[in-house]
C-alpha cells in the first residue's frame, strides 16, 4: 500500500515503514502542539532508552562523519533505491 494514497494530499503525516509490505502512518492533527521528538519518543521507546538520551542530548561536533558514514553503510538496505 502506497502512504501517499492513504493520507489526503497536503494533509501532514509520520510515516514509519516495517520492511517491505507494511508501515504505520500518523495524521498530524496539529502542527503546533505535535511533539518535535515524535520519532525518538517511539524509537527510544522500543529500544527502553532514557528519554533524556534524546530531550537533552550532548552536542556532537563530529556529527557529519557519523552521518557519512551511516550513508554509507545504510546504502545496501535501503529500499527505496531498488
Amino acid at each position: 500500500m502506497d502512504v501517499r494514497r492513504a493520507v489526503p494530499k497536503g494533509l501532514p503525516y509520520f510515516w514509519v515503514h516495517f520492511g517491505v509490505s507494511f508501515g504505520f502512518a500518523h495524521v498530524i492533527e496539529d502542527q503546533e502542539r505535535f511533539s518535535k521528538h515524535f520519532a525518538e519518543e517511539i524509537i527510544g521507546g522500543l529500544l527502553k532508552l532514557d528519554p533524556r538520551t534524546w530531550r537533552k542530548p550532548k552536542e556532537d561536533h563530529n556529527v557529519i562523519p557519523k552521518v557519512k558514514q551511516f550513508v554509507e553503510w545504510w546504502q545496501k538496505f535501503d529500499c527505496t533505491r531498488q
